[in-house]
C-alpha cells in the first residue's frame, strides 16, 4: 500500500501575455525516492482572455537548490474546471526530489485566472538522514575515514537505500565510497561496513552526485 506525501495547496492570481508557456505556481518539493507516481490537481477559475493552463514536473538529483529542467507539459486546458493528472515517475530511480509546476500561456493578448495547485507523491520512501560534514580524510595512503550519517533505524521491510552527495569547497582530489552497516540486535555490536552497490569514486571539483537505488536487505537469519 502506498503512503501519499500530500503537500500544501498553492493558490494565486496568475497572468501571462505570451504564447510561450511559463511556470506560474510550484508545489513544495516531494521525496521522489520510492515514489511511483505523482497525483496533481489544477483548478482554474475566473479566466480572462485566452488563458491556457497545464502542469509539468521536474526533479532534483540531490539538492533542491540545483533542480533539473522541467518536463513536457500536460494537455493544455482553456476552460474553468478542476483538472486532475497522474505523472508516472516509476522509471526515475536516480533522483531524490520531485516538484509539480503549473504553467500558463496566452494564445493572444494578455490573459489571467485564479489558479490552485495540489500535489501528492505516491510511494513508501522516507528520508532517513541529511547531514553536512567537513570531510578531512586520513592522510595515510590507502586509508579511509568513515563518517556515519544519521541515527540507527529499523530495517524491517527495507528493500533498498538511495544516497546522494553534494560536494562544495573541494581542495585536491577526494576519493569516496558509500557504505552501510547493520546491527543484528545490540547497537553497540555492529556488523562490518559493506559497500552500498558502488566502489570508489573521485572528485576534484564542486559537483552534485547521486546514485541509483541499491539493494540493502537484512542478512539471513535476522
Amino acid at each position: 500500500m502506498k503512503n501519499p506525501q500530500l503537500v500544501p495547496v498553492v493558490t494565486g492570481q496568475v497572468d501571462c501575455d505570451s504564447t510561450t508557456a511559463v511556470t506560474l505556481l510550484v508545489s513544495a518539493w516531494m521525496l521522489a525516492a520510492g515514489t511511483t507516481a505523482i497525483d496533481a490537481v489544477m483548478e482554474l477559475r475566473a479566466l480572462a482572455g485566452a488563458f491556457s493552463g497545464a502542469m509539468r514536473v521536474r526533479f532534483a538529483a540531490v539538492s533542491t537548490q540545483r533542480p533539473g529542467a522541467w518536463g513536457t507539459p500536460t494537455t493544455a486546458r482553456t476552460t474553468a474546471d478542476v483538472w486532475p493528472e497522474r505523472f508516472d515517475v516509476s522509471a526515475t530511480t536516480d533522483q531524490l526530489w520531485v516538484q509539480v509546476g503549473l504553467v500558463g500561456s496566452a494564445s493572444s493578448g494578455a490573459a489571467e485566472c485564479l489558479a490552485r495547485l495540489q500535489a501528492a507523491a505516491l510511494g513508501n520512501g522516507m528520508m532517513l538522514a541529511e547531514q553536512v560534514v567537513q570531510v578531512e580524510p586520513d592522510t595515510n595512503a590507502g586509508a579511509y575515514t568513515t563518517v556515519a550519517l544519521g541515527k540507527l533505524f529499523p530495517q524491517g521491510g527495507l528493500s533498498k537505500v538511495m544516497y546522494g552527495v553534494v560536494f562544495s569547497g573541494v581542495t585536491g582530489t577526494i576519493t569516496y565510497r558509500p557504505v552501510y552497516r547493520q546491527f543484528k540486535g545490540n547497537p553497540e555490536l555492529p556488523e562490518a561496513w559493506s559497500d552500498l552497490g558502488a566502489g570508489d569514486s573521485t572528485r576534484s571539483t564542486d559537483v552534485t552526485s547521486t546514485a541509483a537505488s541499491s539493494p540493502c536487505r537484512p542478512p539471513a537469519g535476522t
